[in-house]
């Protein structure tokens, strides 16, 4: 369980800061867009 934890926490991580490269490489697009 907690390493199903602990990878799920990576994936989170690394799914946020795909966000956030994802906002400043194009930061035209309406937030909107990106909470889908």
């Amino acid at each position: 369980m907690v390493q199903d934890f602990k990878k799920l926490q990576i994936w989170q991580e690394s799914f946020d800061l795909g966000i956030d490269i994802y906002k400043s490489v194009i930061p035209n697009l309406p937030k909107e867009e990106l909470m889908v």
